[in-house]
């Protein structure tokens, strides 16, 4: 009996190493995600940082749009920008399979800093 305890707790312990969950990156906070918008803003306040897109699927049509504005929020905040221009929707057909694909795509400004 003594034998089968230390190999049971081996086989637990590799058992619990294999599947190590993945790290957890915070959410940025609400007031600092960037704004999104239609229109380019002006060259002369914002400069280019790069393309974004954001990509969802849900059974339910508004849970993945939300999820992928979510996303692509997301993503251009981790390039510092301050704004996003959607260049890009693409909704499911209507009769689409019951798992939704949204994708949402655009354009990241960081804002110029005037002295």
């Amino acid at each position: 009996m003594r034998s089968f305890a230390p190999a049971f707790a081996l086989c637990v312990l590799a058992a619990g190493c294999a599947h190590a969950p993945a790290p957890i990156v915070p959410a940025p906070p609400a007031h600092d995600t960037p704004e999104l918008v239609v229109s380019p803003p002006p060259r002369t306040l914002y400069r280019y940082v790069g393309r974004v897109e954001g990509v969802a699927r849900s059974p339910d049509l508004v849970e993945a749009a939300r999820t992928a504005q979510d996303d692509l929020r997301w993503k251009a905040y981790q390039l510092g920008a301050d704004v996003v221009r959607i260049d890009y929707v693409a909704a499911p057909p209507e009769h689409a399979r019951p798992h939704l694909r949204v994708l949402l795509a655009g354009r990241a400004y960081k804002a110029i800093a005037h002295p």
